[in-house]
């Protein structure tokens, strides 16, 4: 795909502001002159185009590009649509799409992760105004912004994009959370597809995903075939989940215990962290770190990592303040240390051979001990209390940036989905 990259004087926070504008087959993206990233974005939406056009059977009107528009911040994001005349209120979030200008525009959040994540949702939003709706409001809330939702939850390695995902590396608790309140049954999938909560995103998210993505491919080919109904005004039938009270009743319940079902491997403890495919990353400028979210996980983990900082594994995690860490330092080190009561207490360490990419498994053995090898050689063993080992392991960082490819849990049958 050819990219042109031009610099303009086009306002994206007053008329005289230089911004560099990328042209694909697709989309015309405005950022600051200094954004950095610009390309890999516009591979992003183009990657997105493709999907939403096998999605909807169609595409917006070809006579001319889908507008973007990427602020560096907050400031200049609300100025420059100020002047656009978009109504302020709604200029509060980290993004829009607006029919009275056709463009979506975003702000770069704090994690590059949630930024891609509101990027690709808004873009939703773009595609599916111009492309079926002929750029009206004709579906419901909780629709417009699951479909978006539905999508926006993904994985981008900047080749492909893998949408319509339930497992991931995100600092929203959206999707842990809902899957909690349908095993708990205080989510009515029925209430959110009446309309009468309005479009909260994440019932609204689990109510689209669960027609899109659950087990029940009957019920999907039927919201399929309402959907497109739904694009030209036609008003959402809860018949779709059965011709009957009864049958309605039984397909809501299995809709909420396939919810139900759906676990998120890791959780966020320290901020910066994304995932390029099935590879977890982790930058930080102090120390990120993320933890296996199932606590019954008590053993330790293998992966592999890659950079030139010292990262490692977590073990034992019961706060951020009380839990091992296996520190890998590429100059050529290993050692254990025990975060407690603000403070770090080297427990074992041993030299190693220096290299920036390396094997790591951590074992837990039944008597307590920790076994740690590099690259296949046992490197370091220790015993400790049982107690220290009471909590799931884990990944970190220390102000740097570290890949983690094939991670797995000891013992268990389990990783990243």
């Amino acid at each position: 795909m050819a990219l042109l990259d031009l610099a303009e004087n086009v306002s994206l926070v007053r008329p005289s502001a230089e911004v560099r504008v990328l042209r694909s087959e697709h989309y015309a993206l405005s950022v600051p002159a200094d954004f950095e990233d610009a390309e890999d974005w516009l591979l992003l939406a183009e990657a997105l185009h493709a999907r939403l056009r096998e999605h909807f059977g169609a595409m917006p009107p070809a006579d001319e590009l889908l507008q973007v528009q990427f602020y560096a911040d907050q400031v200049s994001y609300r100025a420059g649509l100020a002047a656009e005349g978009v109504d302020p209120a709604v200029t509060t979030a980290g993004g829009v799409y607006w029919t009275g200008t056709r463009k979506a525009s975003f702000w770069r959040q704090p994690s590059r992760a949630f930024t891609r994540h509101l990027f690709l949702h808004e873009l939703v939003h773009q595609f599916h105004y111009l492309a079926v709706m002929d750029n009206e409001p004709r579906t419901p809330t909780w629709y417009t912004e699951g479909l978006a939702e539905h999508f926006s939850h993904h994985t981008w390695d900047g080749e492909t994009l893998v949408t319509g995902l339930s497992d991931l590396v995100m600092l929203e608790e959206n999707i842990p959370s809902m899957a909690a309140a349908a095993r708990a049954g205080t989510l009515d999938l029925e209430d959110v597809a009446s309309g009468r909560m309005g479009g909260p995103k994440p019932e609204s998210w689990a109510l689209v995903h669960w027609l899109l993505a659950g087990p029940d491919r009957a019920l999907t080919r039927r919201f399929r075939e309402l959907e497109r109904t739904m694009w030209r005004g036609a008003p959402f039938t809860s018949r779709v989940f059965g011709a009957s009270r009864k049958t309605r009743e039984r397909c809501l319940a299995e809709g909420l215990e396939w919810l139900g079902s759906l676990r998120t491997t890791w959780r966020i403890e320290w901020i910066e962290w994304d995932a390029l495919g099935e590879t977890l990353v982790g930058e930080s400028s102090v120390v990120g770190l993320v933890r296996a979210r199932d606590a019954s996980l008590r053993g330790g983990l293998t992966t592999m990592l890659s950079g030139p900082g010292r990262a490692g594994v977590i073990l034992g995690f019961q706060s951020t303040g009380e839990f091992l860490a296996l520190y890998h330092d590429p100059r050529g080190r290993v050692w254990l240390t025990r975060r407690t009561e603000g403070q770090w207490i080297e427990l074992a360490g041993a030299d190693v051979p220096a290299r920036e990419r390396r094997h790591l498994e951590v074992a837990v053995q039944k008597d307590s001990s920790v076994q740690v090898r590099v690259d296949g050689e046992l490197a370091l063993e220790a015993t400790l209390d049982a107690e220290l080992l009471d909590g799931p392991p884990g990944l970190f960082t220390d102000a740097c940036r570290t890949l983690f490819e094939g991670t797995a849990f000891q013992g268990a049958e389990r990783g990243r989905r």
